[in-house]
């Protein structure tokens, strides 16, 4: 079983911050608090409650984010029982855990880009495709994410496994390991994706910032 936590934030939401921040450890208190942007340490902040919200549910205790911590590679964990992935764009703030798998999840905002700046990024093939596409701005966030829910699911980096990352349309291969995607359709201008391994239920809750202040 996944878990996904999906929070749109509304107008107005920005004048909660000090609140809800004030909910948070104090360590993370003191490095959200340092992030230039409001609208950044509110996407923080409730990414945070959310993943809370969602170890309470599977009877992790109270205080459970004091023991937040990231590994080698800068990816966050609990320990060994749980497993969860956090991301957010703009209005969007998304949280997925799970007892039975690794999971990684990604959201983006679709915006023009130049497809140059990410050749780095992409097979020949893929640009390939992205080249001769009707909708190649969809397709671009849609292949982006995928990419990187593998990468926060494997949780070794992008620019480290994107050699051995091959991508087929709901399935990808990393290495020895095989990862399910799935697209999370949430509005029209955005594009999610999460990766899990196994047969998996996915369920979804929605939240809105009321229920944590």
């Amino acid at each position: 079983m996944v878990v996904i936590g999906i929070l749109k934030i509304e107008q107005g939401d920005v004048l909660h911050l000090a609140q809800c921040l004030k909910k948070l450890p104090s360590f993370m208190q003191a490095k959200i608090s340092n992030y230039p942007r409001q609208d950044e340490q509110l996407r923080s902040v409730l990414a945070r409650l959310i993943l809370k919200q969602l170890l309470l549910e599977q009877d992790f205790h109270d205080t459970v984010l004091e023991v937040y911590r990231t590994d080698e590679y800068g990816r966050p964990f609990i320990n060994e029982d749980i497993d969860f992935s956090i991301s957010h764009a703009d209005d969007y703030v998304m949280c997925a855990v799970s007892k039975t798998t690794r999971v990684g999840i990604d959201v983006e905002k679709m915006r023009d880009i130049c497809m140059d700046d990410y050749s780095i990024s992409l097979s020949d093939k893929e640009l390939e495709d992205l080249t001769n596409s009707t909708n190649p701005i969809y397709d671009f966030f849609s292949l982006w994410t995928k990419k990187e829910a593998i990468s926060k699911a494997n949780g070794k980096g992008l620019a480290i496994l994107l050699p051995e990352m091959e991508i087929a349309f709901d399935t990808a291969t990393c290495g020895q390991t095989v990862w399910n995607l799935k697209e999370l359709v949430i509005n029209p201008e955005y594009v999610a994706h999460i990766a899990f391994s196994g047969s998996n239920e996915l369920k979804i809750k929605e939240f809105k910032l009321a229920e944590f202040i």
